[in-house]
Order: structure tokens, then C-alpha cells, then sequence
């Protein structure tokens, strides 16, 4: 029972390869800042990784570690929504009050060592939004930028398929963590796991296409 749920938990992590290995072939494109932000937020995410699995593998919880991980991930992919968008105030009242949000969480709500669902519900909306906008943006003035398009669309595409599809788990899993067994908890990670599987190769595909437009030109 337990062994799809494990194979797909390392399946998860490895996954993170596919886009490093298209960031770092395509050197010469990567001084593109939406790209400097990506290879960021993978080298966070493999630290992140490997740190958490340490600390299980020792006995010592890695929530401390999620939670960190989700607030330095909203802030670099609102860094790339800053370059994405035109409206730049709505990533900057965002970023405000998330910020806002995530001081009041952690005092109040739920502290830092315990798994913060609901920063994960308010930060997960915000990217949402950020990415319909996008759409909305691109559907009603087109960029003349090919570049920028094919990685608008790759990048935006996987925030939005991650965020709008863990959006009830992230919602649930609090409770599921407290009040169900671990088998519960494993299956209904792995839903988790396939979800940053598909993002991840979203966004290896978005790096692949904006370099081929570079060397191409």
C-alpha cells in the first residue's frame, strides 16, 4: 500500500532535475531574470528537500522547513508575476499583504512549527489570481515578445495547474495530519506529489522553448 505513495515522494524529488538540467544546457540564456528567479527557486527547493529528509530520517519534524519553503517560493514566483504583469500594484499590495498575513498566522493562528495550512490556502489563491490575470492579460494585448510568451505560458500554466489543484488539500491536510492515520496522510500527499511532477516538467518545458527562441534568433 505504502510503496506507490514512497515511489512517488522520490519521484517528486527528482523531478526537479528535468528543469535544472534545461536551465543549466542553455548558459547562454541564463542571464533572463525570470529564469535567474526559476533556477532560485529550484536551488530552495533542493536544499529544502534535502534538508526535510534529513530531519526525518534523524527523527526531528521538517514542518519548520515547509512552511519556510512556501513563503520564499510565493515571494520569488510574485517576483516573476512583477515581470509577467503590467499591473504592478496588485503584485505589490499582494506581497503586502501576505506579508501581513503570514506575521498574524504565525502569532495567532498556527505557529511556525506546526504546518501552516492556512498561509498555504491564502498564498495558493493569491498565485491563482495572479495567474488568471496573466491570461486575461495576454488574451486582451498579445506581446510581440515570442519569448516572453512561450515562457509566460509554460511558467503560468504550471503555477496555476499546482496551486488550483492542491488548493482542497492544502485546505485538508492539517486536519488529515492530526486525525488520520498515516496511510491517509501518505495517499493523500502522493495526489501532491503527482501535482509538483506535472509542474515541474510545466516549467522544463517553458525553460526548453524560451531557449530555443533565444538560439534560433
Amino acid at each position: 500500500m505504502q510503496s506507490i505513495p514512497i515511489f512517488l515522494m522520490y519521484t517528486s524529488y527528482v523531478s526537479l532535475l528535468i528543469p535544472i538540467y534545461f536551465l543549466f544546457r542553455g548558459k547562454p540564456y541564463f542571464t533572463d531574470n525570470i529564469l535567474k528567479a526559476l533556477s532560485l527557486l529550484f536551488f530552495v527547493a533542493v536544499f529544502s528537500d534535502m534538508l526535510g529528509y534529513i530531519l526525518i530520517k534523524t527523527g526531528r519534524p521538517n514542518i519548520s522547513i515547509d512552511n519556510g519553503y512556501f513563503i520564499i517560493q510565493f515571494f520569488l514566483l510574485s517576483y516573476i508575476y512583477s515581470i509577467f504583469l503590467k499591473d504592478k500594484k496588485l503584485v505589490y499590495v499582494t506581497l503586502i499583504l501576505f506579508t501581513g498575513f503570514v506575521i498574524f498566522s504565525t502569532l495567532f493562528i498556527q505557529p511556525f512549527n506546526e504546518y501552516q495550512s492556512w498561509l498555504r490556502v491564502v498564498g495558493g489563491i493569491a498565485l491563482i489570481l495572479y495567474s488568471l490575470v496573466c491570461y486575461i492579460q495576454e488574451l486582451k494585448d498579445p506581446s510581440e515578445n515570442e519569448r516572453l510568451n512561450s515562457l509566460t505560458l509554460w511558467v503560468n500554466m504550471a503555477i496555476l495547474f499546482y496551486f488550483s489543484m492542491n488548493l482542497y488539500l492544502f485546505c485538508t491536510v492539517d486536519f488529515i495530519l492530526k486525525n488520520e492515520g498515516v496511510d491517509v496522510a501518505m495517499l493523500s500527499w502522493s495526489f501532491h506529489n503527482l501535482c509538483n511532477i506535472t509542474k515541474n516538467v510545466l516549467f522544463a518545458a517553458g525553460i526548453y522553448t524560451a531557449g530555443r527562441k533565444i538560439v534560433f534568433q
